[in-house]
């Protein structure tokens, strides 16, 4: 796991250096629920993005939004999990990447412990206003696994609602 995020940190480090499109988004529908998530998307390639995400746990009682998510048949413990980092790789429909419609697969691992993971995909729409702001409104679903593939039974609903800068 510590090679992964390594992979994560080189790829962050790269794009500040090399790319020309860049956004830093906040996840308003994670943080109403108490896992406010920032985000940083990149342009790699023209129509292909990836998107880092960092979410920590806020509220002590997850389970009042999460009820369904167990680990070994027993209820989330926010002791266990303080937060988690994502990362998408966005194909965007439009003739330019970070703008228009997308799909996404992203995985996800949960911090400190890495023993757990996701994956999924997103749907959803950004639109770039003025060349700086964004607004983006999407969806989706996760599986959890645990590290030795016994998946937990849960399908995780993602919702995007994310404003943001973007330079």
């Amino acid at each position: 796991m510590k090679t992964i995020s390594l992979i994560i940190v080189f790829l962050f480090q790269c794009s500040i250096l090399f790319s020309q499109n860049r956004a830093l988004k906040l996840n308003l529908a994670n943080t109403v629920i108490g896992l406010p998530t920032i985000q940083f998307e990149s342009v790699l390639k023209n129509k292909i993005c990836y998107q880092l995400g960092f979410a920590r746990f806020k509220r002590q009682d997850i389970n009042n939004y999460f009820p369904s998510i167990s680990i070994n048949n027993r209820p989330y413990s926010p002791n266990v999990r303080k937060g988690l980092f994502v990362l998408d790789v966005r194909y965007y429909l439009s003739k330019k990447a970070m703008s228009g419609f997308y799909f996404a697969p992203h995985g996800y691992s949960y911090i400190p412990t890495y023993k757990n993971f996701g994956i999924g995909g997103n749907i959803g729409y950004q639109k770039l206003f003025k060349r700086h702001f964004l607004i983006n409104l999407g969806g989706g679903i996760s599986y959890e696994f645990q590290s030795n593939f016994k998946s937990f039974e849960t399908n995780v609903p993602r919702i995007i609602v994310s404003v943001g800068y973007s330079w």
